[in-house]
């Protein structure tokens, strides 16, 4: 069941997939080019170093939390013998539809549009070669290999993608710009190319226009989603794509008629804690990517500060950790332990990658759960 699980959580998810940030190459995209038209490649200093995370603090290392009997603070209902409303378990025409279209979606392909004007917001490919009173200089061209720029997104230094707008590709132009005088790299060093005046001859290759996803066919199904899924055929995957979503739609109800059936008392405080120090060493580690402190980090996330960060946080980990005694009552119940051998049949061999970066108790709280609803999932 397990695996039909997970396939099915996949289906839902993702169309979410690949709109993660990407480096498209080419000088002008080059955060680390001395001398790229980048708005990134002024930094005040040093990007702030990653915390590592604590996924592990507070667990033992049986998975389960420090000191805490979980049925202590939950008194059960008769999880194994749940009724489910029939409307809560119906995969309709729609939910089949969307899983298809997410299976498409990482092999649909732009279109490129050639015959239109570059325009604020589009998405454009173009060549460039920079130059400095007529001489070109290192790191300034795309080397004819068209780097991708979403027009107005500020990802050039100032004055450079405005300039783009109302050319049409094939055409030669030139980009005239000023370097900032403050232009250095990651670690504040003034770039030789700092308050420079510079001129890029600029193509347009193309505008990215909609993008096409294929047919769900037979051949699709056969050439794209048989490695991973075993479909050979449409009616194959319609088969599999209907019994993994009515696994989750049950899985669903399940969570929620145990969520409803389930009293809890208040969660102990040192489970909080941890909770609380994981997320934030998590949100701090995400921060450190992007080179930002926190407290920028999290505005931009739509916090007004580190304080309101932090009291969502607490407000979270009240819920999670409700959830998470649930899980570890019913473990209690039926005597769930995780063996080795259960993490080996999971991680095979990242087995011992997985342990150093998550820690043991993490890894098997989260086998824990797996078993947990394996037995929701085979009991009702």
């Amino acid at each position: 069941m397990k695996k039909n699980f997970i396939r099915a959580v996949c289906l839902i998810l993702a169309l979410g997939l690949g709109l993660g940030l990407v480096s498209c190459g080419g000088a002008a995209s080059a955060p680390d080019s001395s001398s790229a038209p980048n708005a990134d490649s002024a930094a005040e200093g040093a990007a702030p170093e990653a915390p590592s995370i604590p996924y592990s603090d507070g667990l033992d290392d049986n998975g389960l939390w420090k000191d805490v009997k979980a049925l202590d603070y939950v008194t059960l209902p008769d999880y194994k013998n749940f009724e489910l409303p029939a409307e809560d378990l119906a995969v309709t025409d729609e939910m089949m539809a969307d899983a298809k279209k997410n299976l498409t979606a990482p092999y649909g392909e732009a279109t490129k549009v050639t015959d239109a004007q570059v325009k604020d917001g589009d998405t454009v490919y173009l060549n460039y070669v920079g130059s400095v009173d007529g001489e070109e200089f290192e790191g300034g061209s795309t080397g004819g290999n068209a780097t991708r720029l979403v027009v107005g997104s500020g990802s050039y230094i100032p004055g450079f993608e405005e300039q783009i707008v109302g050319h049409k590709p094939g055409e030669e132009f030139d980009v005239n710009v000023t370097f900032p005088e403050d232009y250095s790299d990651a670690n504040g060093e003034k770039l030789p190319m700092a308050g420079k005046a510079a001129v890029f001859k600029t193509t347009v290759e193309y505008i990215e226009g909609e993008t096409v996803y294929p047919e769900f066919t037979d051949e699709f199904v056969n050439d794209k989603l048989s490695t991973q899924y075993g479909w050979k055929t449409v009616a194959e995957a319609d088969e599999g794509i209907r019994k993994d979503l009515g696994e989750m739609l049950k899985y669903r109800a399940l969570m929620a008629a145990l969520d409803e059936g389930c009293e809890t008392k208040d969660a102990p405080q040192s489970m909080l804690d941890s909770m609380i120090a994981i997320n934030l060493a998590s949100a701090k580690a995400s921060a450190a990517q992007f080179g930002m402190e926190l407290g920028d980090f999290v505005k931009l996330s739509g916090f007004a500060d580190e304080e309101a960060f932090t009291e969502k946080l607490t407000e979270d980990a009240k819920d999670a950790a409700r959830q998470q005694l649930i899980f570890q009552a019913i473990a209690e119940t039926e005597g769930i332990q995780v063996q080795d051998k259960d993490i080996e049949e999971a991680f095979g061999e990242n087995k011992d990658k997985v342990i150093e970066t998550y820690g043991l108790g993490y890894v098997k709280m989260n086998l824990i759960a797996d078993m947990v609803s394996d037995v929701l999932m085979t009991e009702n």
